[in-house]
């Protein structure tokens, strides 16, 4: 894949594409402490059928921190990318935190989102301790490394450890955005088509509330957990190819 910056608002922002420009866009949003690279095998999986644009989340991988952790900001930013690589509309695929901006894209921007694919999304209200919070995220990697994925789950170890490393008070700040999120009465009013993909065994979120909300039935992606999208990175675009072409009929 090929990495590009671009500055929208202000923010430089990191990027990586790959695929024909000529072929329908589609972009995979990271979720909170992630990064583009850890999607990067996925997006060159669908380079085959799409113009994949992975961007680094602002405070998170090579892209600058903004002011104010704001999910508007954050879908600013996506609309700001999207403009820059010339594309009129794009197929969104959200990832938890990912999933929550992605929406607000497709709130706040409905004629730029062709498809919508929300993938183990945070905003169904989901309450938690602090301390609650931290033991999922140990169950979560635990679960990584004992499946035998270490290589990929590291690497998600490895990216968090760099973003808190780098930015750790916007890190604290967009934590408490993704988790107080709240896209319940949001989603209902969207005028984009939605497809659910889920974790049968997310450690953080459940999908009933989102899919509820959508009046959708989610895709459950059998054994896996939350962060499957980067640990099995073939299913994944396999996955993620299903649900844009289903949502395309």
């Amino acid at each position: 894949m090929q990495r590009s910056q671009v500055s929208v608002d202000g923010c430089l922002v990191s990027y990586l594409t790959a695929g024909d420009p000529t072929n329908p866009a589609a972009m995979i949003i990271h979720g909170w402490s992630a990064q583009a690279s850890l999607f990067e095998l996925v997006g060159e999986l669908l380079s085959n059928s799409f113009f994949v644009i992975i961007p680094d989340q602002p405070g998170h991988g090579k892209s600058d921190a903004l002011v104010l952790a704001d999910l508007g900001r954050f879908a600013e930013i996506v609309v700001g990318i999207i403009d820059h690589l010339g594309a009129t509309k794009v197929r969104l695929v959200g990832h938890s935190m990912g999933g929550s901006v992605a929406a607000e894209v497709a709130r706040h921007y409905p004629e730029r989102v062709a498809k919508l694919v929300l993938v183990d999304t945070a905003g169904g209200r989901v309450r938690r301790s602090t301390f609650g919070w931290l033991n999922v995220g140990r169950q979560k990697t635990w679960r990584s490394f004992r499946k035998g994925q270490r290589r990929q789950a590291a690497k998600v170890v490895l990216s968090f450890l760099a973003n808190h490393l780098k930015h750790p008070t916007w890190m604290l700040r967009t934590f408490q955005m993704t988790v107080r999120c709240n896209l319940l009465e949001v989603l209902p009013n969207l005028q984009t088509e939605v497809a659910v993909l889920w974790a049968e065994n997310d450690e953080y979120f459940p999908w009933e509330p989102i899919c509820e909300a959508l009046g959708v039935e989610p895709r459950i992606i059998k054994d896996t957990g939350h962060d499957w999208l980067i640990l099995n990175p073939p299913r994944a675009a396999i996955e993620i190819l299903m649900a844009l072409m289903a949502t395309e009929a």
